[in-house]
């Protein structure tokens, strides 16, 4: 049973009581609700994301380029979100970012996975536009990583617009050319049929277990319109990492 734990948090959610007794994700790679905030909250959120973030760009090597927040310690994910000069500030933005910091979330992840979940890193507001795309990848360069959480915020999206979350079986990993001002080594993982497309819904919470031999991306956008979303990760609270737990080695 998921519990709340404080109103603030869950106020901002649109009927919690969907969430009290929600069914272990099993062996499924995703889980996925739709109308998790509420409407004027999503609304907020995304009107934060579009006019008021200020975003850097991201590019990996032509195999994934976006746009992500910008952080006040130059690292993408901790330090103070920078925002844009003269932009409105949202009322309730803080306590959606609280949210996934909060017991109400990891106590969600938690029954979903079926072992007891630690935040890890705070949610990173990412925006692609007409061209961008995130190659596949299983996001397990930190061993106790087990599942990655993307509120989407892209409002009026259709399925022509491309842009979806793609999650399938990893074939293997092979090396690509590499910068030679990058800090490591950068792979692409290559998919076997086995894979779905998950198309873009406003408001939608999408849970992605991660573990070696599975890997998640997004299709190119191909339309001139910004996909929003917020991205966090999180991981094993009782040390054990998805490796070990599901007998798995990485590929190379």
């Amino acid at each position: 049973m998921v519990h709340s734990s404080a109103e603030r948090v869950v106020d901002l959610i649109d009927r919690p009581e969907r969430f009290r007794d929600v069914q272990p994700m099993g062996e499924g790679n995703y889980w996925q609700i739709e109308g998790f905030l509420r409407e004027q909250v999503a609304d907020e959120l995304h009107d934060y994301l579009l006019d008021s973030v200020e975003y850097e760009r991201f590019n990996l090597a032509d195999i994934t380029a976006i746009w992500r927040g910008q952080r006040t310690l130059g690292d993408p994910y901790f330090g103070e979100l920078l925002h844009r000069p003269g932009r409105a500030s949202y009322p309730r933005v803080e306590r959606c970012f609280e949210l996934y910091s909060s017991s109400w979330m990891t106590s969600l992840l938690g029954q979903l996975l079926g072992f007891s979940v630690s935040f890890l890193r705070p949610p990173t507001p990412t925006k692609l536009e007409l061209g961008d795309k995130i190659a596949p990848h299983d996001d397990m360069q930190e061993p106790l990583h087990c599942a990655a959480v993307v509120l989407n915020l892209s409002k009026g999206w259709k399925p022509d617009f491309g842009g979806a979350t793609i999650v399938g079986e990893v074939d293997r990993i092979v090396r690509v050319p590499t910068p030679l001002d990058h800090a490591y080594q950068v792979h692409n993982w290559l998919l076997t049929e086995k894979q779905e497309r998950l198309p873009v819904r406003f408001n939608s919470l999408l849970v992605l277990r991660l573990k070696p031999g599975v890997a998640h991306g997004v299709a190119e956008v191909t339309a001139d319109r910004a996909r929003l979303t917020m991205v966090s990760n999180f991981g094993r609270a009782d040390g054990m990492n998805e490796s070990q737990w599901h007998g798995q080695e990485w590929l190379d």
